[in-house]
């Protein structure tokens, strides 16, 4: 089963409480929705943290690289895909 598409969507999640430190105020938790498509139609979805500010970053890292490294590529070979 290989890979047809590779995609990833940042997302912010508002705090409720507003939270300060000495360098930064945090307003939102980041994360990155990750969806895997194969070239029979199956869909697997992943998400990562991406910390206060890197949710763009992995995301243009997702689709930019990785997509590129995965498509055509066998969607079980999960160990793979990881080591290259």
């Amino acid at each position: 089963m290989k890979i047809k598409k590779i995609s990833a969507l940042a997302v912010a999640v508002p705090l409720e409480t507003v939270t300060s430190m000495s360098s930064r105020t945090v307003f939102a938790r980041e994360y990155v929705v990750v969806n895997v498509e194969t070239e029979e139609g199956q869909l697997g979805v992943g998400y990562t943290y991406a910390g206060t500010c890197g949710g763009k970053l992995v995301r243009d890292v997702v689709n930019d690289i990785f997509a590129r490294m995965g498509v055509g590529r066998d969607a079980h070979d999960v160990e793979g895909l990881c080591r290259d």
